[in-house]
């Protein structure tokens, strides 16, 4: 830690069974995130609590830690505008364990979707005078937490389904009525089928694109890496986690809702 204020130390999930396979991955995208910050910045907006390092007097200039939610983002933030100097050490691991069980995890990822929320809440602006100096590294960071985010815009970008939805079923329900348009109905149900296959594609090349990314960051950080499992996270798992963390954002944003069940402040 010698010329630095405060590190993030690599961390390991550990445990049997698939939440702990999943969470494996949650964590190689914390760890190889804060690994660019480190290397191309310098600074960190955020790290993860599991364990960190801080010299007593970097704390002091913070002015300590803040009653948050999520306090681990909070004094990163705060680290990155008073100039702290941040490293992530990658030389030791500290093992952690994943989750006893997926309702565990729910809630675990309940409180953290709410304190991020939060977080964006009260430093968006902050946030994005970051994300306009440094796009690439904030860019490559979010996708790295949440794949599934590329999936979801490309497909939105891509496709418009909801529109031929609504489509193939008036056209259906006239068809009914005139005959003349069943052969219409054909095809319109031929693009529908186009999209479908369109989206799959891109969900299968952006699977080859992040498995690729992974299995590199993964390298760079000594850690194993399963194609088998993290195909599971990429197509099932991510999805989900950006799911509920929508909802948290959801909660906070329009519905103002702010308290979190069962964690103390």
């Amino acid at each position: 830690m010698e010329g630095y204020d405060l590190g993030e130390i690599k961390k390991v999930i550990r445990g049997d069974g698939l939440v702990a396979r999943m969470t494996y991955y949650d964590y190689v995208g914390f760890n190889f995130g804060n690994y660019l910050f480190s290397k191309f910045i310098g600074k960190c907006v955020g790290f993860n609590g599991a364990a960190f390092v801080m010299w007593r007097d970097s704390l002091k200039k913070l002015g300590g830690f803040k009653p948050s939610v999520a306090e681990d983002l909070d004094t990163g933030v705060r680290s990155y505008f008073h100039g702290l100097r941040f490293k992530f050490i990658n030389s030791v691991s500290v093992m952690n364990e994943a989750p006893p069980s997926w309702r565990e995890w729910f809630l675990q990822r309940k409180r953290w979707a709410i304190g991020g929320a939060l977080w964006i809440k009260e430093y968006w602006r902050k946030l994005l005078k970051v994300a306009r100096k440094n796009p690439k590294i904030v860019l490559v960071s979010i996708l790295m937490l949440f794949p599934t985010l590329a999936v979801m815009m490309l497909s939105l970008l891509l496709s418009n389904n909801l529109f031929e939805k609504i489509i193939l079923l008036t056209l259906l329900t006239a068809s009914s009525t005139f005959s003349f348009l069943v052969p219409l109905v054909a095809l319109t149900s031929y693009k529908f089928l186009y999209s479908f296959v369109k989206n799959l594609v891109v969900s299968i090349i952006a699977a080859i694109i992040f498995g690729l990314y992974f299995y590199n960051a993964c390298k760079k950080l000594g850690l194993s890496f399963d194609i088998k499992s993290f195909l599971i996270y990429f197509f099932v798992y991510s999805p989900l986690w950006l799911m509920l963390l929508s909802a948290g954002f959801i909660r906070v944003f329009i519905f103002r809702k702010e308290d979190v069940e069962g964690w103390k402040i």
